[in-house]
């Protein structure tokens, strides 16, 4: 069956991983969102200033990325929605279905940009044509259809402009404002997988991101061992113990003769079966996998006391070793059993202050 075989790497059936992993990972997920929804309360009710707008900052960066995607700028793909949706406004239809040509005039007219800009965005946000549901052509695959996947190159959220007929496109209010917005926000903060564009630049782009959400991560976190009376290293590279195939420590918190190492991991949240599975495969602790590291650089600086306290500068010994996993959100990793690393150690910045007054 699929639903075992997706928790073959957690070594229990189907019914066994969604009780003692995927209910308890997303009882506890949601009670933290639901007090976190309590305490924002008031901003449904807060009052607007004429200084919040729809407008935005362009960032020169994310531009040159998404024109070697696309051949279009942030500001154009924004305007040219803008465009569309005032048609569905001024003929108030939910629904629309253009004809190419018209379409094109009416962009045209509406100030929206020229022919090749129309054409750009036409083809970066609509639906591809298909011979079947299945059809992968093009370079696509299961992924990017499947109904239980996230961020699907093949979605109408993507890519909210579908054709209906030959030259012929159906627009709507609803998945226009949702889906344009929607790709927009996730692009820019980097936060597709890197495979959902074609461009070097856009994938470049997406890793660059990804890694200044890692070093905020890390700072994050130092922020609050400081908070809580340690003294705190960020980034401590195992080469300088000639040892630069460990990489490097993100955290180490240091308080009397204690140290922890601390690796940082800014995700985001496992929301499907199929994700719950792949976090929890990410982090075995065996060999070239996001956990293996972190386990090989806490046994060498276990095993190398003395050097490590000189380094830092510590001028005793060091008495203990910990070691803690901390992640910007609640993971499943944390009730799987059988790991090299114990269940308490796994700790989301939420639980981290608890953690370090323990």
């Amino acid at each position: 069956m699929e639903w075992v075989a997706t928790f073959s790497g957690l070594r229990k059936t189907g019914t066994d991983a969604y009780r003692d992993v995927v209910i308890p990972y997303l009882s506890g997920y949601f009670h933290r969102q639901f007090n976190e929804a309590i305490d924002s309360y008031d901003d449904f009710y807060r009052e607007y200033t004429t200084s919040e707008s729809e407008e935005f900052e362009e960032d020169d960066d994310f531009n040159r990325a998404l024109s070697a995607e696309f051949g279009l700028f942030e500001g154009q793909v924004f305007n040219i929605g803008k465009c569309l949706l005032r048609a569905h406004l001024e003929h108030e239809l939910p629904i629309c279905v253009w004809n190419k040509d018209e379409l094109v005039r009416y962009l045209g007219d509406a100030g929206a940009g020229d022919a090749d800009t129309i054409a750009c965005f036409l083809d970066a946000f609509s639906l591809p044509r298909r011979g079947g549901w299945d059809d992968f052509s093009g370079g696509y695959n299961f992924k990017d259809i499947a109904p239980w996947k996230f961020k699907r190159r093949l979605s109408c959220l993507c890519r909210p402009i579908v054709p209906v007929g030959i030259d012929q496109f159906l627009t709507s209010a609803f998945l226009l404002r949702q889906g344009i917005g929607y790709f927009l926000d996730l692009a820019r903060d980097g936060l597709f997988i890197p495979e959902f564009f074609k461009s070097a630049e856009m994938r470049s782009y997406v890793g660059k991101k990804t890694a200044e959400r890692g070093l905020w991560f890390n700072d994050f976190v130092a922020q609050k061992l400081t908070e809580g009376g340690y003294e705190t290293v960020k980034e401590l590279d195992m080469s300088s113990f000639g040892k630069p195939e460990l990489g490097d420590v993100d955290v180490i918190g240091i308080k009397g003769g204690r140290i922890t190492l601390i690796e940082c991991k800014n995700l985001q949240m496992a929301k499907t079966i199929s994700e719950i599975a792949d976090i929890c495969n990410r982090f075995k602790g065996e060999e070239k996998d996001e956990l293996a590291k972190h386990l090989a650089r806490v046994g060498w600086i276990n095993a190398n006391r003395d050097l490590v306290s000189r380094r830092l500068g510590m001028n005793r010994q060091i008495d203990e070793v910990k070691q803690l996993l901390v992640t910007n959100t609640e993971i499943p990793l944390k009730y799987k059993e059988g790991l090299p690393i114990e269940s308490r150690e796994i700790v989301s910045i939420a639980e981290l202050q608890e953690e370090l007054m323990r």
